[in-house]
Order: structure tokens, then C-alpha cells, then sequence
């Protein structure tokens, strides 16, 4: 068994759709035949919601080290914390894990002082991982593989931020790549744009995915054709980017026009608050179910008491690649899918290619109203227009996923063994 050393700011006790793509690398890595070791944040020190459900998905023996962080925020108010926004973009560049980076190394040092690490894999949300790219591939003398989850230089988080941190964004990334064994990413999409602009690289897609662990047994729960009322299912936050409020003023003309009521069902960590300011419209006429914040495997249960999974994303340059994680989960539900973003988008790719649903334009209210009142039809006769391809489904099954990881892991140190 080979030791694979996992970098990662996001691990469970902290939950969210951003923890499922490392957990079930680390869950199924063994399986051929890498020994995960994590390291990562200690798991009181930031203000993320927390799901300790999927610390029992992990083998107990699983090896988690937690070098020092904190997150100030955790205890600042937010008003407050923005006076320290300047301070943070001069000396923790690119963000505040950069404090960590150095107790993560000192950490692996003690790792390798006393086992074999054969390879590390360093999964980046937070950017600021990549500063231990050089020094553990020059320290440990191992393939050291970079996993962006997200773009870092064409991220819409840093189009619009000045030339100059714009070139720093652009430095250290480029220093990233040129040092790295390999890069693996989860968009076709940003894939082909790294693959552009840095050609000499060796990038691989890995998209995220899903786990049938985490699904309920399909005899345990109704069909869509046994619910009493039609409803969408809708798992997450949401934003100007994300934005709901085009569906919900759909499901209120519906409600007003024709009399016919289709509720919105959507777990979230976002605040009622919130959620008020955002579709007070359908909680005036109680066509929205509020549920919260959810642990993993509930929130996808509560998506088995709806009929059509929603997925919502602006069509923006700022969205261009992206793929939400929960959109791989909804494949493996026995739902259709309405997308609202735009034809010919990653998104549509994967929709089309599996035939999970349909793809409307999100600025079409006609066409978003026309498709639900078509599935709401379609369910009230008990029957189907959509027939999914479980082939095509099963490309992204987590197992199938790490299988691939793994043996882009072994073909390195095949490289590392023979040069």
C-alpha cells in the first residue's frame, strides 16, 4: 500500500457540497491500493456549518492530522472584519489560509520523518496551497499533484480585480504548474483552458461526482408518481450568480394564473432571513418548504420527496466551466433535472450526455414556465419523457473517479521509478 499525503482546508466535521470531493477520494483510495494520510484544518476553527455524518463513512483508522488555524472571523462580526480586507489582500495573498501553509508543512515533515510518503495530493478551493507545491515536491522528492476545484487566474472571483494582483494570481500559479507532476481539475471547461495556457502541463479531468452510499435503498422511498403534490427540489445556496428568483416568480404566475400549486422544497444553510428577502413571493402564497441546513444523506433523502430536481446558474462569463457538485448527486436521483442556464454550456453537455432532464435559457420565464408545466403533466399521468442513460451516469460514480486519481497516481510514480 502507498502513502498519498491529502492537503485539503475542507474535511469533514465541516460540511457542505465543497467536502464530497476529497471525503470520498479518501474513502475509496484504498481500495487500490493508496493509504490516505490527511491533513487539513483543525475542526473547530472556522465558522462553517459542520456534518460530522460523514467522519463514519471513513475507515476509523484513517490517519487525520490538524495543524494549528483559526479563522478570525469565527469570532469577529462581519462589519467589523472588512477593515482588515486591505491588510489581508498586501500580506496574506491569496487568502487566509496562507497562515496555515507553514504549520501544514511542518506537520508533513514529522509525517516523513518517521513513514514513506510516496505521492501528495493537494486539492485547492483555497488558493493559497499552492505555495506548498515547490517546497514538498523539493522536500519529499515525490510526484506532488495540484487539484484545482476551481480556476484560480480566470476565476470569476479575480476578473475584475486589478492588473497587478491580477499578475501575482498569475505567478503563483504559473509557478504551481511548472512544478507540479500533474494537475487534475472537474470541468471539461477548465481543463481546456489551463490546457491552453499552460500546454506543456499534464492536466487531467477528474470531474466531482456522487457516492450510492450516500443514497437511500430506491424500494424505501415513494415514487415521484406516489407524492400527493408536485413539487421541485433544490439543494443549496444561492446568489446573483445562483440566482432563484426567476423560478420562483414562474411558480407564483403559475399559482396566480392557473391555480395550480408547485412548491419549491430547498435545504440550505442560508439564514430564513434570507431566504425571505430572496422568495417571500412563494412563502406569501406557501409554495416554498424552508428546511435548513441538512447533513449530507438527509438533504439528499429530501430531494426523494420532490418530483424535479432544479438546477440554477446565471449565464454569465463569471459561471462559464462551472459545475456545482450537487448536479453530479441529482444524476444519480431518480428525478429529472430542469437546468436553468444556457444550451451548450458544460452543464448542458453533462445533462444532454446522460439524458438526466432538459436545459432551458434562465432569462426565458416562457420556456421555464412551458418546461414545468410540462413535467408537472407529465407526472400528473403518470408517466415519463425522460429516460436516463445509467451507463453514462456511472462515469461519475466517486468509486469510478478515484479508480482514475489512482491511476494517474501510479503512472507518476511508474515515471518517478523508471527515469
Amino acid at each position: 500500500m502507498k502513502n498519498c499525503v491529502i492537503i485539503t482546508t475542507n474535511f469533514p466535521p465541516t460540511g457542505g457540497i465543497g467536502v464530497q470531493r476529497v471525503t470520498k477520494f479518501a474513502k475509496y483510495l484504498p481500495d487500490f491500493g493508496f493509504n490516505p494520510i490527511i491533513v487539513t484544518i483543525p475542526a473547530w476553527s472556522n465558522r462553517q456549518k459542520k456534518d460530522p455524518s460523514m467522519l463514519s463513512e471513513l475507515n476509523p483508522d484513517l490517519e487525520i492530522h490538524r495543524p494549528f488555524y483559526f479563522d478570525y472571523r469565527k469570532i469577529i462580526p462581519g462589519d467589523i472584519a472588512k477593515l482588515f480586507k486591505s491588510i489581508e489582500r498586501k500580506y496574506l495573498f491569496p487568502d487566509n489560509f496562507k497562515l496555515w501553509c507553514p504549520f501544514a508543512l511542518n506537520t508533513i515533515k514529522k509525517i516523513a520523518a518517521v513513514k514513506k510518503i510516496d505521492v501528495v495530493f493537494i486539492t485547492c478551493k483555497s488558493f493559497s496551497l499552492l505555495h506548498l507545491v515547490k517546497p514538498l515536491k523539493e522536500m519529499l522528492g515525490v510526484p506532488v499533484i495540484a487539484d484545482f476545484r476551481d480556476p484560480f487566474s480566470f476565476n470569476y472571483y479575480n476578473i475584475d480585480k486589478p492588473d497587478k494582483y491580477k499578475n501575482r494570481i498569475l505567478e503563483l500559479e504559473e509557478k504551481a504548474f511548472n512544478t507540479a507532476s500533474a494537475i487534475t481539475t472537474v470541468t471539461p471547461f477548465i481543463a481546456d483552458e489551463y490546457n491552453r495556457i499552460y500546454p506543456k502541463s499534464e492536466i487531467h479531468l477528474i470531474t466531482n461526482g456522487f457516492d450510492p452510499f450516500d443514497f437511500p435503498d430506491i424500494n424505501s422511498v415513494k415514487k415521484s408518481s406516489e407524492l400527493k403534490e408536485f413539487s421541485l427540489g433544490y439543494n443549496g445556496t444561492f446568489s446573483k450568480m445562483v440566482p432563484l428568483d426567476t423560478v420562483a416568480k414562474v411558480l407564483c404566475g403559475i399559482y396566480d394564473d392557473l391555480k395550480i400549486s408547485i412548491k419549491l422544497n430547498i435545504a440550505t444553510p442560508m439564514d430564513i432571513t434570507a431566504v425571505k428577502k430572496s422568495l417571500g413571493g412563494l412563502m406569501d402564497r406557501g409554495l416554498l418548504n424552508y428546511h435548513g441546513f441538512l447533513p449530507h444523506k438527509d438533504s439528499i433523502l429530501k430531494l426523494y420527496e420532490t418530483n424535479l430536481l432544479l438546477m440554477v446558474l446565471a449565464d454569465d462569463r463569471k459561471t462559464e466551466g462551472v459545475y456545482s457538485g450537487k448536479i453530479l448527486e441529482y444524476l444519480n436521483i431518480d428525478r429529472p433535472v430542469l437546468l436553468l442556464n444556457k444550451k451548450g454550456s458544460n452543464l448542458d453537455d453533462l445533462i444532454t450526455s446522460t439524458k438526466k432532464g432538459v436545459t432551458v435559457s434562465i432569462s426565458d420565464e416562457k420556456e421555464i414556465r412551458d418546461a414545468i408545466l410540462r413535467f408537472y403533466e407529465s407526472w400528473k399521468n403518470n408517466s415519463s419523457f425522460v429516460s436516463p442513460d445509467r451507463n453514462e451516469i456511472e462515469k461519475y460514480n466517486f468509486r469510478n473517479l478515484t479508480e482514475k486519481l489512482s491511476q494517474i497516481m501510479s503512472n507518476l510514480l511508474n515515471k518517478k521509478e523508471s527515469s
